[in-house]
């Protein structure tokens, strides 16, 4: 069906309705379209497109789907910022209410302070539902271009994973296409858009926007940035480099694990944090991407600078721990109480496809750096470890292929 589709003429169609269309919901659909079009890795498809933006003088295509995003984000970042605020203050005023209210005899002030604690309750849950994402509401509703939450949400996600699938199968041509588009001169376009300095800095960004609703967005850029540099692409390496991705990377690494942290988000069921896991693991992935190819020392430097190395070996406790919890069916269990022998016992086949598969990505970031970097190296050695972390290092390091 694809390459009917495409024997059709339809690529040079949908690049034209996304470049010129001014309704939005037909971009959205020429989107989903063209998605459905690559699907796979179809070689034949990614050839169209990449043809198309050579020979879009003007670069509109890509200038349309680069504002289309844009305004994605920046209805996330007015409507997502502002409701982790005001969930944060909504924590700290209903702990404050249940003080209030369980003191039996008040005095006057106190409940003068209760009444206007409990409309500031009411305001601000108010406010928070203008942030809230409408899971029922139908695309084929929408009569304007207006963004809602849900919207927004949908147009990024969308936008970025028809990115991922441009480049899938380490397709050079359009990796580089991301960072740089060129004339059938293959000169670069004067209005040439640099989307992997822009996503990089977005991931950056993205910390204050991300909760329930938000997440797989996340996800999705990191997703799309893996795609654009493996193989490798090194050019788009650098252009990632360059915008810091590697200390955004540290970020969110180091982040995300304390309860207080995660409830105002809504991520604290074991789902999210089996999510959260998963988003992890592939920051790690993109960061060990960064290193792919022939060596290079700058980015390794950059990048063994910048890491958290005692970080690093506390999440990979931390996966660990909660993979020993589950696989042995003991929660609570103390680490230095896990029985090593009884856990490998316990493994299937597929035991470390999922929840422990983070501290596998981190003990190959950590190896590749050690391999080329002293600082690095030293690092892992014994002594720069406590007894639990080493456990779990050495549970790792037996279990790498």
């Amino acid at each position: 069906k694809q390459n009917m589709l495409i024997g059709l003429g339809v690529v040079k169609l949908l690049c034209n309705l996304i470049a010129q269309e001014p309704k939005k919901l037909i971009k959205e659909e020429a989107l989903q379209v063209s998605i459905a079009c690559l699907l796979g890795g179809n070689k034949d498809t990614q050839e169209y497109f990449g043809d198309y933006i050579k020979k879009d003088a003007s670069n509109q295509f890509i200038i349309s789907l680069k504002d289309m995003l844009l305004e994605a984000f920046e209805s996330l970042d007015k409507s997502q910022a502002k409701r982790n605020e005001l969930k944060s203050k909504l924590i700290q005023i209903e702990k404050r209410l249940a003080d209030l209210e369980e003191i039996e005899s008040p005095t006057k002030a106190q409940k003068v302070e209760r009444n206007k604690t409990k409309e500031l309750k009411r305001v601000i849950e108010e406010d928070i539902k203008t942030t809230e994402l409408d899971e029922n509401e139908n695309p084929a509703s929408y009569t304007t271009n207006e963004l809602t939450v849900a919207r927004a949400i949908n147009n990024a996600k969308v936008i970025l994973r028809f990115m991922q699938l441009l480049c899938e199968n380490h397709n050079i041509n359009l990796q580089n296409a991301l960072r740089q588009q060129l004339n059938e001169d293959e000169k670069g376009k004067n209005n040439s858009f640099d989307f992997c300095s822009f996503l990089s800095r977005r991931l950056e960004q993205f910390q204050r926007l991300l909760n329930n609703q938000t997440f797989d967005v996340c996800a999705q850029l990191v997703d799309t940035l893996i795609e654009s540099i493996q193989g490798p692409c090194k050019l788009n390496q650098k252009a990632l480099v360059n915008s810091k991705i590697i200390d955004s990377s540290r970020e969110y690494i180091s982040g995300y694990e304390r309860e207080q942290e995660l409830i105002p988000l809504g991520l604290e069921s074991e789902e999210d944090l089996d999510s959260i896991g998963d988003l992890k693991k592939n920051i790690i992935t993109m960061l060990t991407s960064l290193l792919e190819g022939e060596i290079d020392m700058e980015i390794i430097n950059r990048m063994a600078m910048s890491l958290d190395f005692d970080i690093m070996k506390m999440r990979m406790l931390t996966v660990f721990h909660r993979f020993a919890e589950k696989t042995l069916c003991q929660e609570g269990i103390q680490v230095k109480d896990i029985p090593i022998v009884k856990l490998n016992q316990k493994l299937q086949k597929d035991s470390f496809d999922d929840s422990v598969a983070e501290a596998f990505e981190i003990y190959i970031l950590v190896h590749s750096l050690a391999d080329s970097i002293k600082i690095a190296e030293d690092h892992l050695q014994r002594d720069k470890f406590n007894a639990d972390q080493w456990k779990a290092f050495e549970f790792i390091r037996y279990h790498t292929g």
